[in-house]
């Protein structure tokens, strides 16, 4: 994970890869129509052929809408296990779940229903997800101007006790 530049798009700058055995899937920090932070997550699968070379021409994009974070935020942290957001997309028909695993592994999926319907699963591993995380917590942080770090975790561990994902 690197700092954004001050004077470029700290999209380019403030992401995480992680690649999968059979999926690929990059977190970056990114900024909604209405100029809100938010992240947005690029998956995709391997090209025909296979050994890992990444279809990133073919993938699939689901932005974040800001209110779905802290729900991503709490998976990431281990603060609740899962949660699911559908009906992203001009079509309504993509969406995208964070599963904490028993091992510790978080199931990452992209999905989009339809003709041209598709799932990519990505594992992350707790080494990627403290990456992950950081995309994440910093957009949550540009949100909420003057709120530090420790009265961010509160607010996470708040939210976490009274949401179902």
């Amino acid at each position: 994970m690197n700092s954004p530049s001050p004077s470029t798009n700290a999209h380019a700058y403030l992401s995480h890869h992680v690649y999968g055995n059979a999926a690929a899937l990059t977190v970056y920090a990114d900024t909604t129509e209405k100029n809100q932070p938010t992240v947005s997550f690029d998956a995709t699968g391997q090209r025909l052929g296979g050994t890992h070379r990444w279809n990133w021409d073919d993938k699939l994009k689901i932005q974040c809408i800001p209110a779905e974070l802290p729900a991503v935020a709490a998976v990431l942290l281990g603060l609740q296990t899962t949660c699911q957001f559908k009906y992203h997309g001009t079509h309504r028909n993509k969406g995208f779940s964070l599963t904490l695993e028993k091992s510790g592994m978080i199931a990452v999926r992209l999905f989009q229903s339809g003709p041209e319907g598709v799932m990519h699963v990505v594992p992350v591993t707790p080494g990627d997800a403290f990456f992950v995380g950081g995309v994440v917590l910093s957009q949550l942080r540009r949100s909420l101007p003057g709120v530090d770090g420790a009265a961010l975790h509160l607010l996470l561990r708040r939210y976490s006790h009274h949401a179902d994902g």
